[in-house]
């Protein structure tokens, strides 16, 4: 037959050689490992008071080359000096460092330097410009952070809400010198509401690496950009299998019951894994779904946050601080 019709044999090794390669695609898809060498490196580092203090000036002076929201420029709380504790906050997916504001100032009238860094590509005019941030960035932004903040107290800690509770994680892993960590509405995993598991290899790959064309969650595709989630998720699968031998003194974390961005089990179980692989007990709270606390449990303008602000500062600085409120 393929003598009789030789072009035949074209088409078979044609079809054959795109079936095989669907299977790689496939396989490339759900069982490559994410994990690279380049997102498991901690650059450890210090800096000194007048350091930290000139860097955050370039910083913010190269915010306003860039045309950032005045409001969303990386934001520092100094006493002037270096102080016995610092903390660095990492604000979420799309937002700012002026998320973070308020709970900033409660903590700075406790005597902490705060320091609020700007995450790469957020806080701008255009919305969607976040969607440009790589895992690579992330960590880059992470190490810097932390290395400005070892300027700014002797005892440097960090908090993250969302993808900056992925951020916060990642440091207090990697970086030694964060010795507390609180994590608010960790985005470690996205609720199987939003996007079944099974779906999750294909976010991950085929947005993360750029493969797919950008998108945009949300109606008229104003939300999150699926290429910056993706790449948070990576940061996430690059955590430690085994995350022991950590120089953490404490580990806190709330959530909200009435959230459904984020997977809620998986919200608890990486920040229990590392208290338990440190002798350390994790400090939790999942507040209540009649409260009606919305993902952003820190910024006032969240549903539910502003009616009950005092009680949950409170909370995330006791927690913070390793203690209950």
């Amino acid at each position: 037959m393929f003598i009789k019709y030789p072009f035949l044999k074209y088409v078979a090794a044609t079809l054959l050689g795109l079936f095989v390669l669907c299977i790689l695609i496939i396989l490339w898809i759900f069982f490559w490992p994410l994990t690279d060498k380049r997102l498991q490196t901690g650059a450890e580092a210090s800096a000194t008071y007048s350091q930290a203090i000139e860097k955050i000036a370039k910083i913010n002076k190269l915010e306003t080359e860039k045309k950032v929201e005045k409001t969303c420029e990386s934001q520092l709380l100094t006493h002037g000096q270096k102080t016995a504790k610092t903390v660095v906050m990492f604000h979420g997916v799309t937002a700012c460092p002026s998320q973070f504001r308020e709970l900033a100032e409660q903590f700075f009238a406790s005597g902490y330097n705060v320091y609020i860094p700007r995450a790469p590509y957020h806080g701008t005019s255009n919305p969607k410009d976040h969607g440009q941030v790589t895992a690579q960035e992330l960590v880059a932004y992470a190490n810097e952070s932390i290395t400005t903040a070892t300027g700014l107290g002797e005892e440097v800690g960090a908090i993250g809400l969302s993808g900056g509770a992925v951020v916060a994680t990642w440091a207090a892993e990697y970086r030694p010198e964060v010795q507390r960590l609180l994590t608010l509405s960790p985005f470690y995993e996205t609720a199987a509401s939003q996007a079944p598991k099974w779906q999750l290899p294909m976010l991950k790959k085929l947005h993360g690496f750029h493969i797919l064309p950008e998108a945009f969650s949300g109606e008229n595709n104003t939300g999150f950009s699926l290429r910056a989630l993706a790449n948070y998720l990576i940061v996430v699968e690059n955590l430690k299998k085994d995350p022991s031998n950590l120089h953490l003194k404490s580990i806190g974390t709330v959530v909200s019951a009435s959230d459904d961005v984020i997977d809620l089990d998986l919200a608890l179980t990486i920040p229990s894994k590392i208290a338990k692989s440190n002798n350390l007990t994790l400090l939790s709270r999942t507040l209540p779904k009649e409260w009606n606390v919305g993902h952003a449990i820190v910024a006032p303008d969240e549903k539910g946050v502003a009616e009950r602000k005092t009680e949950l500062f409170s909370l995330y600085q006791a927690f913070y601080e390793g203690r209950q409120p």
